[in-house]
Order: C-alpha cells, then structure tokens, then sequence
C-alpha cells in the first residue's frame, strides 16, 4: 500500500466548511481573509473549531504538518497523516465506533458515487468546486458567499459626561 500523501489545508478547510452546511459537523464559521493560490487573498467562511481540530490531531501525533513556499514565496501548509493516525483509524473501524449514519455522513463529503472528490479553485471566478474528474462532474462551494452580518451599535458614554458638571462653561 502506498505511503500517504500530503494534502494542502485549504481544501480540507472547504470539505470542513461543506461539512457544516450538510449538518455533518456542528461547528461554526466566519469570514476571514484568507490568502489562496497564488498569492490572492479573498474571504472564506473558515470554521475555527475545524481549524483548532486539525491542530489538535497534530498535538497528539495523529497528522504532521509542513510549511511549503512557492517560488513566488507563497506560503501553504499541508498536511499527512501519520502511522499512529492510521493505526487510530483502524482500531476506530475495527470497533465500530461509527455508526453507520456518521460514516454515511462523512463518505459523503469525499465520495460521489464511489469516486474521491477533488477540491478545485478556479481563480477567475475566484470560486472553488468538489469535482470528481472522472465523470466530469463538480459543483460551486459556497464557502466565498459571504454573508451580510447586520451590527447594531450604541454609544456608551460614561455618566459623568453626560452631566453639565463634568465640563463647567
């Protein structure tokens, strides 16, 4: 069997986001200014606690990370998993700790009809898509709409300014 890959966290961060909006993970996001390929930065609806998830994992030896540079001195982090990370998995799998539902759930974000989904970003549309090359097919993510957040602010104003005593004339 072959060694495991490197994987840019960028897509991972997307399947964490689609995760979200298909109710497989129950995490939160925000829109942060994200810089992707080649040097672009556009906003991302990126979840903090896949984020910290994906951190975690590397605390407890279960993913390496790897700093890479571009020859245009773009910066990008992949990731791998590690032997103890396999070997996690398989006792998870062999105990049956994933209920048939959880595992359906989560197939479903990498999988579309037995063929391992892609994440592809198209900078001229500045959109990225879960393809599967093989039977031409892919849809937008919606991980760049970002949505309007309406903020309601008051002024605080500390009582002792509102007192004509604070500022005798």
């Amino acid at each position: 069997r072959a060694s495991p890959c490197w994987f840019r966290q960028l897509p991972i961060l997307v399947l964490i986001y689609e995760g979200i909006v298909r109710g497989v993970f129950d995490y939160d996001y925000a829109p942060q200014a994200v810089s992707v390929y080649g040097g672009a930065r556009i906003y991302l609806n990126i979840s903090e606690e896949g984020r910290d998830d994906l951190d975690d994992l590397r605390e407890l030896d279960m993913l390496k990370a790897l700093k890479v540079t571009s020859e245009q001195y773009n910066h990008a982090t992949l990731l791998k998993i590690t032997t103890k990370g396999v070997e996690f998995v398989k006792r998870v799998m062999a105990n049956n700790v994933l209920t048939a539902g959880m595992r359906k759930a989560v197939d479903s974000l990498i999988f579309e009809a037995g063929s391992l989904i892609q994440v592809r970003y198209d900078s001229a549309e500045k959109k990225f898509y879960l393809a599967v090359p093989d039977m031409n097919f892919s849809i937008a993510s919606t991980i760049t709409d970002i949505e309007e957040v309406p903020y309601v602010s008051s002024p605080y104003i500390v009582p002792c300014m509102l007192a004509n005593v604070a500022f005798p004339p």
